[in-house]
């Protein structure tokens, strides 16, 4: 072959390629959206999980921290652990209901 006809060779092949990556991106445009709400939603149960424990985690020690203080063992504790608690519920809550 001629520097020519190799060239067109080489065109030819590269429309080609071309052609069948335009199929195979139209068709995995779905899948790439499923997986993407997928990972967003994933995301998300990862975020509540983190806010409800730190919510109760902070809870805990800000009352451990005031048993300290007052020495009021354990009622302050008690008291944190369940504003906590509270919190890390009104926390989920809000993240769940809200839009994304």
């Amino acid at each position: 072959m001629t520097g020519r006809s190799d060239h067109e060779d080489l065109e030819r092949r590269l429309a080609r390629f071309d052609k069948k990556l335009v199929r195979s991106q139209s068709k995995a445009e779905p899948d790439d959206d499923l997986h993407a709400h997928r990972r967003r939603q994933r995301q998300r149960a990862g975020r509540m999980v983190s806010d409800f424990i730190a919510a109760i985690l902070v809870g805990a020690f800000l009352g451990y921290m005031i048993d300290r203080v007052f020495s009021l063992s354990p009622f302050g504790l008690v008291t944190g652990v369940a504003l906590g608690f509270a919190s890390a519920i009104f926390i989920i809550t809000r993240t769940a209901s809200s839009s994304e």
